[in-house]
């Protein structure tokens, strides 16, 4: 698996490879991670990354983004293509303001519905696969 991990004093992001999110402990204050395409399905190991504001995890293993509630600086989130139906745990995020979700994933949007309607949290949804 290839984990892109970006620091807030990188101007280019480096590519690394983990088994798992395990290894993120050696970056303590990533500012961007890039994990789409990848067997990834626990998202556990993020919730030691406050600093963390953008997230790809598009055509992974998640089904459960809850541990995403613990960043509050995540501005950010890249869904689409994952088996997460439940998206009540991002309503809460403040600084959440671009999700990319599919048109399954858009079924469950409930929670965060105001935050669309009102302009607060820009909703892209895109096509299963693509």
């Amino acid at each position: 698996m290839s984990l892109v991990v970006q620091t807030r004093r990188e101007s280019r992001p480096r590519r690394r490879w983990f088994a798992d999110l395990s290894g993120l402990t050696k970056y303590p204050r990533p500012a961007a991670l890039g994990i789409a395409r990848t067997r990834v399905a626990e998202l556990g190991p993020l919730r030691g990354l406050p600093a963390l504001n953008r997230l790809y995890v598009d055509g992974s293993q998640v089904t459960d983004v809850s541990p995403l509630a613990d960043l509050p600086r995540l501005r950010v989130l890249g869904l689409c293509d994952a088996p997460v139906t439940d998206l009540s745990p991002l309503a809460d995020l403040p600084d959440l303001t671009w999700l990319r979700i599919d048109q399954a994933q858009s079924e469950h949007l409930g929670p965060l519905a105001e935050r669309v309607a009102d302009g607060r949290l820009e909703l892209q949804i895109g096509m299963t696969g693509d």
